[in-house]
């Protein structure tokens, strides 16, 4: 019987016929033999054996079944992001402020690696408003303070000399060992109503784009029992003026979202922009020929007219802050509303109503960054159309071909009540 072990590009064999476990490359070179009696006395306890790279060179089996190597330590800054502390960004500004501990030791060490499932981690957190008479400096908004110098007024506020804390000082301890549960990630669909906005916190009180997935997340607190679990932190992919409406994505995977939004994976976007009057060919030239935005030039993929001149179907590859108005304003037009319909291979289902959510299937996520897709998916109405159709005759080919031999000739009222007879 074949025995085999997939580790650090190594398939470990056991030999029929022999009486010993060969470590073999995908070339199939021999690389070290183990004791047999080790292999036995291992494999007694568990018929699926995985030995690490100590275990090959030493001649013993592993212990404890996976080695360090195929599991690497995540970084500091990606545990806290997970466990909604903060932004990725945020909290690596943390660390560099050192308001971080890990096992009582401040680090200020950006890629720093810990073990969720062992060690300790803390922040400082941060106060509202702090007047230091000692240094002079007033900590809030977007000013910062050094590690010295928060330790320094934390002490002062601790023997009663610090004015002004609206916030008291203190460490605060971060339950890093809930990072595997905490970091799974969600990718979600919205259909954006006016009036939201794409931010993580607004101070005016606006409405935010991220609390239209509220019952979600208080299905996920009652799902989740542990107070002392924190709940996924969710993000807008890219951003979607509060004006406008349409598709949005919202994820708390950063990767990902980096992917979709870097101009390198060519992902388009399709708006439907309504204009208060028709629109003249001069104009549609002049969309077309594009414009300058934020010191960039830029212009349309597709420019098209939809039913009468006031609608209007405009693709777009840059992603420049307000592109589309901008390329809409420099032609001469004016804009009255604003909805994205497509981002990449993914379009706006139309079942999904104004405000509404759902997660997205892994099939879709591959589409967004899927080029072939989004070629499909960006065509025009009649282009589109006609993919439609293939499809359909695509489909009825291969319904066709279920059919006996023998039957196929008979005519498509005759089958069907022959299916349904057989129904």
């Amino acid at each position: 019987m074949l025995h085999y072990c997939e580790m650090m590009g190594t398939t470990l064999r056991s030999l029929a016929g022999r009486h010993c476990l060969v470590a073999v490359n995908f070339a199939r070179t021999p690389v070290a033999v183990l004791n047999p009696r080790c292999y036995q006395r291992h494999n007694n306890q568990s018929r699926r054996t995985c030995i690490d790279i100590a275990a090959v060179k030493g001649d013993r089996p592993s212990t404890s079944g996976r080695s360090a190597a195929a599991e690497p330590r995540p970084r500091l800054a990606k545990v806290l992001a997970a466990c909604g502390v903060a932004s990725r960004r945020a909290c690596e500004e943390l660390i560099a402020e050192g308001r971080v501990r890990v096992n009582g030791r401040v680090v200020s060490e950006q890629g720093t690696t810990i073990d969720p499932s062992v060690d300790q981690v803390d922040i400082l957190q941060q106060p509202t408003s702090i007047s230091s008479t000692a240094s002079g400096h007033h900590v809030g908004g977007s000013s910062r303070a050094t590690a010295a110098g928060t330790e320094k007024q934390q002490q002062q506020q601790q023997e009663g000399g610090g004015k002004g804390a609206s916030i008291p000082l203190g460490w605060r301890r971060i339950r890093v060992s809930f990072f595997q549960e905490a970091g799974s990630l969600y990718y979600f669909a919205v259909n954006k109503p006016k009036g939201y906005i794409c931010s993580s916190a607004d101070v005016n009180g606006r409405k935010l784009a991220v609390e239209l997935l509220s019952p979600w997340l208080d299905q996920w607190k009652r799902t989740n029992k542990d107070k002392n679990r924190q709940p996924p932190r969710f993000f807008t992919v890219g951003r979607l003026d509060v004006a406008s409406s349409g598709l949005l994505f919202i994820t708390n995977d950063g990767q990902w979202a980096n992917r979709v939004i870097h101009p390198s994976s060519g992902v388009t976007k399709e708006y439907v922009v309504g204009l208060d009057k028709d629109a003249s060919r001069p104009q549609l030239r002049a969309l077309a020929a594009g414009t300058e935005v934020a010191g960039t030039f830029v212009s349309p993929l597709e420019v098209e007219v939809l039913g009468d001149a006031r609608r209007l179907r405009i693709v777009v590859s840059e992603g420049k802050k307000h592109e589309v108005r901008e390329l809409v304003k420099a032609a001469g037009l004016e804009l009255v509303s604003l909805k994205r319909v497509r981002i990449g291979g993914f379009r706006l289902p139309r079942d999904l109503g104004l405000g509404g959510y759902r997660e997205l299937k892994p099939s879709e996520l591959r589409a967004i960054t899927d080029l072939a897709v989004q070629e499909a998916a960006s065509a025009s109405g009649e282009t589109r159309q006609a993919i439609q159709r293939q499809a359909e005759a695509q489909r009825a080919a291969a319904a066709a071909a279920s059919v006996p031999r023998a039957l196929r000739g008979l005519g498509e009222e005759v089958l069907e009540r022959l299916r349904k007879a057989r129904e």
